[in-house]
């Protein structure tokens, strides 16, 4: 009996024992397996990688005394290292296989009832480290599809050479202090660092970034430019010069076509070696010389560079250059083709708006405020108004519904508005007193007719905003507009029947014809 007792409590002891040692390994394991390993994923070949786990190693000492762990670094073709902190260097470039493996010392029964020493692995992780032997400093836009920026950055790190955004902005975004301090430190901290910056951005940014670099900061010194586009390189060469003409910040530098972006920085450490593999491979390329300058002939290009001199964005100078071009496509559509408009400047404020706050919310905002004139419209003209104070009255209306509708559309979250300028509330208020006044004076019919034609012409205004390659055109070579003005002359001459008008009487034509 005694036996069997003293049995059962050995058992119940050793049972005791296990579950506590079990469950102190479950907790260890546990805090090992929610711990991450912060450490340098790139590195340049010949630099010194460490990783140090010395925190976690305190952390679990303290908190699991009674367990002696041993730490073994496994490394890519070098001798395994066993220590809480990894300091190896890579004479090679290429991707570098790095395994941390966590062990403990426990004591088990062999199959004789003997106590045993075993080493139990409790932590496992394993990870790669990007040796590269070359850098290129990427300045790029957030409208560069992600996957065509992910494939070159791949391509690049195929060849060990690391791709280094210096920023990823929109044209709205762009600081250019920022990203010239970004530059500074991106040439400071990596060894072989490239003598060039690389831009690669669709005509907005190449235009409104080099025309943002100031002489501030910037006095002593200049920088060689790679510029990447889709756009054709002779016309961006002009289009470029007309925001930095007078700056000397361009040391040297090209444009190159996006498709040749992988074979013309094959050589990214050196500029003037680059230049010469460009010349060699007869690759196109568009040279930017430093010291650009325009012509007093070219006075619309000086005006243009004065602009983009004093911190006027790329959109607003590309609305200043479409206006007259607007103006000619409104007195083409109501004298050549005969859509009726309301006046000649109402399509082109509706397009600014267009420009502005979008499509969706002008013409629902336009459809809107048409329900809500006519209703006002019943009610006033019940009484005897004054013109001016009446127009007064329903004006303000109209704000105070503008308010309304924009604070509902956003309180739904139905359309993302971009409303930073005072002068759309403006044209609004134009737009809106123009409205007022056909609604109050003329048939529906009439104002129907030319409320239609307007929409029509001010969405044709809009399409020609998008048309990237005339504005990239318009803004290379602007005094192309000076024509316009005899075209207006010989339109303002124009006495033939309209489009409209020969569909209108087709019939009658073809009788007197017969």
């Amino acid at each position: 009996m005694f036996i069997r007792y003293f049995t059962l409590i050995c058992l119940s002891y050793f049972f005791i024992l296990w579950s506590t040692w079990a469950n102190s390994i479950w907790e260890l394991e546990k805090t090992l397996d929610n711990y991450s390993i912060d450490y340098q994923e790139r590195i340049f070949f010949g630099d010194t990688l460490e990783i140090s786990i010395s925190e976690l190693d305190a952390s679990l000492r303290e908190d699991y005394p009674d367990y002696s762990l041993e730490y073994v670094w496994e490394i890519f073709s070098n001798e395994p290292q066993t220590w809480t902190t990894l300091t190896t260097t890579f004479e090679t470039v290429g991707e570098k296989a790095i395994e941390l493996n966590i062990f403990t010392n426990i004591n088990e029964l062999d199959e004789d009832g003997n106590d045993t020493i075993n080493k139990k692995l409790l932590y496992s992780y394993d990870e790669s480290v990007f040796v590269y032997e070359k850098s290129i400093p990427v300045l790029t836009s957030n409208t560069i599809d992600e996957d065509t920026l992910n494939d070159y950055i791949d391509a690049w790190e195929d060849l060990w050479v690391y791709i280094y955004q210096i920023w990823t902005v929109s044209e709205q975004d762009l600081i250019w202090e920022d990203i010239i301090n970004t530059y500074k430190e991106y040439t400071l901290s990596f060894p072989e660092n490239s003598d060039y910056l690389a831009i690669w951005w669709e005509k907005e940014f190449l235009f409104s970034a080099l025309s943002q670099i100031r002489s501030t900061g910037m006095d002593d010194e200049s920088l060689n430019i790679v510029l990447i586009s889709s756009y054709n390189t002779s016309i961006l060469k002009k289009y470029i010069a007309n925001a930095v003409a007078w700056k000397n910040f361009i040391k040297d530098g090209f444009i190159i076509d996006e498709s040749l972006k992988f074979q013309t920085l094959k050589n990214p450490q050196n500029f003037v070696s680059l230049r010469k593999e460009v010349e060699t491979n007869n690759y196109s390329y568009t040279p930017i010389t430093e010291n650009i300058s325009i012509s007093p002939i070219f006075f619309i290009s000086r005006f243009i560079n004065d602009l983009s001199n004093s911190w006027v964005s790329t959109t607003h100078i590309y609305i200043i250059l479409l206006l007259p071009l607007f103006l000619t496509i409104v007195g083409v559509s109501k004298h050549l083709i005969g859509i009726s408009t309301l006046w000649s400047i109402i399509p082109v404020f509706i397009t600014l708006l267009y420009i502005q706050i979008g499509v969706a919310f002008t013409l629902m905002l336009i459809a809107f405020l048409i329900v809500c004139n006519m209703w006002i419209s019943k009610f006033i003209s019940k009484y005897t108004l004054l013109y001016t104070p009446k127009v007064t009255f329903v004006t303000i209306i109209n704000l105070l519904v503008f308010m309304l509708f924009y604070q509902g559309l956003d309180y739904f979250n139905l359309i993302s508005l971009n409303i930073n300028n005072i002068l759309y509330i403006v044209l609004f208020f134009i737009v809106s007193e123009k409205l007022i006044t056909i609604i109050t004076s003329k048939e529906f019919g009439e104002y129907k007719k030319s409320l239609i034609g307007t929409l029509i012409v001010s969405l044709l205004c809009y399409l020609l905003f998008n048309f990237n390659m005339l504005l990239v055109f318009l803004t290379a070579y602007p005094e192309t507009l000076i024509a316009l003005v005899p075209i207006n002359f010989l339109l303002g001459r124009f006495t033939w029947l309209r489009i409209t008008e020969y569909i209108r009487f087709r019939e009658v034509t073809k009788s007197i014809e017969e």
